[in-house]
């Protein structure tokens, strides 16, 4: 890594507070560790064996380290995967999520503005300054015009008895140390967290397993609210796709990547069911079932001037334990007469406008109490930001959901549905919905990437 800065000049950064002990009062609430052990935690353990190793620019190794090598080489003692495949450039560390996601709220929050509350044990720490370090890596964050460089990196350690927050981290000239964060010049702060799916997401999967192996009923239900021009905050469309009473041609049911109509195409799906008319708010249900398997997706399209109420039912099927007895009452497709189907929903999807940046959510639902988790696909514009706290509050986990713009459309809904009953993991998910996007709607994959995100 060709540094532009020199070795003087990161000893000024790191001592320019003068070692000052930046303590904050938190509550007990904040530091009580959990039940079980997450893989942030796991992190911090394999990097506190490094403690003492002397900083060397550019070390690799447990005899020579610096503040990159130092995360690096705990990543490998904690995935098997080796440094090498990781980017020096924390510029791509971020981008290409190669040391998990960024943690909502502390993206480049202002050093005075820190809610430490929201940190956890082993997140990773990008100490922003305004002066440029490398010149081969591009500023972290650009926030009102102005650009912020990355120039250390450290491992939250957890609070002290008083606390105040810690830092774990190879410090410039010196060695690796757990320290006061505050003892750290920065100007803005930037944290990732480490991919935890493994641990939120193995009781699920091993639900879906044993069912799958029982022959027994598995229920996705997906909750459409129409495009609207009249009743929600979009782009104009035409008016026969934005017409939120009529689902026969609407954009996200009846149109060529809507829902009801990509999915009655597919080769994975058949359509065994449609009943208008289920409710004042949602005009129409398809049931479909997958081809060769035990699986149904139950799809309602909502009136685009009830989404609102679509939002809402979509978060109560979350929050409960569900389990569904229908009988469809039309003779189904390859059945002798009426299907009848009780199951329990795993997996809730939403399809549509985000309708979270038009209004607020006057109450949400309670969760029930010792109730299985699922998981959960948004296909919504910015629902990452929208929805993080009340999926965190209602226990579902994100399959996948968005950080950018989308046209929520169908093939990335199927795509994502068929990498969740092959069992995959999130991040298999999340990179085939962005190579499916990418597919249709030729933004690049890089593109498409800035897009999804799964996990926390």
């Amino acid at each position: 890594m060709k540094k532009r800065a020199s070795l003087k000049l990161a000893h000024i950064l790191f001592s320019a507070m003068g070692y000052f002990v930046f303590c904050v009062l938190l509550s007990a609430e904040i530091y009580a560790d959990d039940l079980t052990i997450s893989t942030g935690e796991n992190f911090l353990e394999a990097a506190k064996k490094y403690l003492g190793a002397p900083f060397v620019w550019d070390g690799r190794s447990k005899q020579r380290l610096d503040c990159m090598g130092l995360i690096f080489l705990a990543y490998t003692d904690i995935t098997g995967e080796s440094w090498q495949n990781l980017s020096v450039l924390s510029s791509k560390l971020v981008s290409g999520k190669k040391l998990g996601s960024p943690v909502k709220g502390l993206n480049g929050v202002l050093k005075n503005d820190i809610d430490y509350s929201k940190l956890k044990k082993g997140d990773i720490l990008y100490f922003l300054v305004t002066t440029e370090i490398y010149d081969t890596d591009p500023p972290l964050v650009t926030i009102d015009s102005i650009p912020y460089y990355v120039w250390h990196m450290g491992i939250f350690a957890g609070f002290d008895t008083t606390g105040c927050p810690l830092c774990l981290n190879a410090r410039p000239g010196d060695k690796v140390v757990i320290e006061p964060l505050g003892n750290i010049y920065f100007e803005r702060l930037f944290v990732t967290r480490l991919d935890e799916s493994r641990e939120e997401r193995a009781e699920m999967i091993e639900t879906l397993k044993k069912l799958m192996r029982d022959n027994q009923p598995i229920i996705i239900y997906t909750f459409v609210a129409l495009c609207d021009n009249k009743h929600q905050g979009i782009v104009p469309v035409s008016p026969i796709l934005g017409n939120g009473e009529d689902p026969k041609n609407n954009l996200y049911w009846g149109a060529g990547g809507g829902v009801k109509t990509y999915f009655r195409k597919s080769r994975n799906w058949d359509l065994i069911a449609t009943i208008s008319n289920i409710s004042a708010n949602i005009l129409e249900r398809c049931i479909f079932k997958r081809q060769g398997k035990n699986i149904y997706m139950i799809a309602d399209a909502y009136k685009g001037s009830a989404i609102k109420d679509a939002i809402l039912d979509f978060l109560n099927m979350i929050a409960k334990d569900t389990i569904l007895q229908m009988a469809i009452p039309i003779p189904a497709k390859n059945t002798n007469g009426n299907l009848e189907i009780r199951g329990s929903v795993q997996l809730v999807c939403y399809v549509g406008h985000n309708g979270l940046l038009d209004f607020t959510l006057d109450s949400l639902p309670q969760p029930a109490k010792n109730k299985m988790p699922k998981d959960v696909v948004i296909l919504a514009c910015l629902s990452k930001n929208s929805f993080y706290d009340i999926l965190d509050s209602l226990g579902g986990y994100p399959l996948l959901w968005t950080e950018g713009l989308l046209a929520p459309e169908a093939y990335t809904l199927e795509s994502a549905i068929e990498g969740w009953i092959a069992l995959e993991d999130n991040r298999e998910i999340e990179s085939r919905a962005e190579r499916t996007y990418n597919r249709f709607q030729k933004c690049g994959l890089n593109g498409a990437r800035k897009i999804f995100t799964t996990g926390w």
